[in-house]
């Protein structure tokens, strides 16, 4: 049983670092160095000393991680909070991740060889020092952490290093072509619409599913003549937007499920209504336009496709330093298996 110790808030983001590289590796997704079921670490034999959650080794480095401190790492993922009944495998993973990539990122030679200016260190530990009313209060949060002041130097020195680590990886990046850039930007564009939901409850019969449809054509049909569409969706549409008229605001393709997005984005005239029923999973849509598709700027999208690029990039080469990692777990504090760490 896990029981969390009280952690300053201020410090979760320096934590986060390198305790789960929330700032770099786990941008996007979570535990995303574990993909498509494989470990890019080594899982060895399990630890049996109570009083140690983790043994892990990078060559011949070996670094031992105490209950007390794997405490503070699930407290970086939870940012202090109780694991979320459910949660618990998912908090474990990504807490072990974190401690895989710390002993990758502290021991790999490409990392370690980079120099970091020991003034701008100095100004990251002064700006966390400011936040606090005194010396005193500041080395009492320290120490609650479970730091001192050159541990928590360490760790900012650290975070500059992978920063400079990844812009390095980035340099090394084409420009993406501009004919992909207009793909990206046309698919990460934005549109508005209404729609008018008729749900289909599991279970429904293929007779009630035909009516559904034949009901979802005549309001397009009403529509198409002219019927006021947002009366028409409080009348007949299902879920909690038919009392605004259907409106769904501006999305992104990726906000939609596939049909209703394609459907959506194939239309070019504000007030277009899609000329068929649109079937989803929750059932049929009747769907009109309120904003035409409007791109993202060439240089937004040139900057956003790049940054998933360097993203990816970094992420892969994480990985590729981590296959140095072996680790093992204390089933008694950590409670997940590397099928677990696998999903």
């Amino acid at each position: 049983m896990i029981r969390f110790a009280s952690v300053p808030s201020f410090l979760f983001g320096v934590l986060a670092v390198l305790l789960c590289s929330a700032g770099a590796v786990h941008a996007q997704t979570p535990g995303t160095v574990a993909m498509d079921g494989n470990l890019p670490f080594t899982v060895g034999e399990p630890v049996a000393d109570s009083s140690t959650a983790l043994i892990l080794t990078y060559g011949a480095a070996t670094r031992t991680v105490g209950a007390e401190a794997y405490d503070r790492a699930l407290q970086s993922v939870t940012q202090g909070r109780p694991i979320p009944p459910g949660q618990e495998t998912a908090v474990h993973r990504q807490a072990v991740l974190g401690q895989a990539i710390r002993m990758t990122t502290s021991h790999a030679d490409e990392i370690q060889r980079i120099s970091v200016d020991t003034a701008a260190v100095g100004e990251q530990y002064r700006q966390q020092q400011a936040r606090f009313a005194d010396s005193t209060a500041f080395a009492d949060a320290l120490s609650q952490a479970g730091l001192s002041p050159d541990s928590l130097r360490s760790m900012i020195a650290a975070s500059l290093r992978m920063s400079a680590y990844r812009d390095s990886v980035s340099q090394t990046l084409d420009a993406p072509p501009a004919d992909t850039v207009t793909a990206y930007a046309q698919d990460q564009g934005t549109v508005g619409a209404r729609h008018i939901l008729l749900q289909i409850e599991p279970g429904a019969t293929s007779a009630v599913e035909d009516s559904l449809q034949s009901l979802a054509a005549s309001l397009i049909d009403s529509v198409q003549a002219g019927a006021d569409f947002a009366r028409l969706a409080e009348t007949y549409s299902d879920g909690p937007t038919g009392a605004r008229g259907g409106d769904l605001g501006t999305f992104t393709r990726d906000r939609m499920v596939e049909p209703f997005a394609d459907a959506a984005f194939s239309m070019e005239d504000s007030s277009d209504v899609y000329p068929e029923p649109v079937r989803t999973e929750y059932g049929f849509h009747v769907i009109q336009l309120t904003e035409a598709p409007a791109p993202l700027e060439t240089e937004e999208a040139k900057t956003a496709l790049m940054e998933e690029r360097v993203q990816e990039a970094f992420r892969n080469e994480i990985e590729r330093l981590m296959k140095n990692v072996t680790v093992r777990m204390n089933p008694e504090i950590i409670p997940i298996t590397e099928a677990d760490l696998r999903r």
